[in-house]
């Protein structure tokens, strides 16, 4: 006749008090503590979003709307009062790939010293904040409107 086998039968409370699972308890608890308090701690509300209308127009307006928007024909028919005419660009094709810094345009020629024309050259800092807002996919903070005038160039 086979002998009869009993299950194994383990008290919790032996197990809860081996040295190593006290060990993994505290590890998980400090990986967890670690993990909330990162969360707590990382702006996931778009504060750190960069949007056309604050900084890109004021640095647009200081260096670039001289030439390309506020005088008669924009020069190489580039105009960059608005992202959706930078998306389609001048004579030189397209100014914008909203998420791609390296493939448009207009980075280029202001990191390669091309633009603005003459000594003044937008600071390390501004090239920053342009680059960044066009990898975050060129934001605007509300539809831009369908025609300009006066009055939404000077609410900016």
């Amino acid at each position: 006749m086979p002998k009869e086998t009993k299950p194994c039968k383990i008290e919790f409370d032996t197990v809860y008090h081996s040295p190593l699972l006290k060990i993994i308890m505290k590890f998980s608890r400090l990986i967890l503590s670690i993990a909330l308090l990162h969360g707590l701690a990382t702006p996931s509300d778009g504060a750190d979003k960069l949007f056309f209308e604050q900084p890109v127009r004021a640095i647009f307006k200081a260096h670039c709307f001289q030439c390309h928007g506020e005088e008669g024909e924009p020069k190489g028919k580039l105009d960059l009062r608005l992202r959706r005419f930078m998306v389609r660009g001048g004579e030189s094709g397209p100014a914008l790939v909203a998420g791609k810094a390296t493939e448009s345009l207009l980075l280029e020629r202001i990191k390669n010293g091309e633009m603005p024309p003459g000594d003044k050259k937008l600071s390390a800092a501004e090239i920053g904040l342009i680059e960044a807002w066009i990898n975050q996919g060129a934001l605007t903070q509300r539809d831009e409107p369908e025609s300009l005038k006066a009055d939404f160039l000077s609410q900016e």
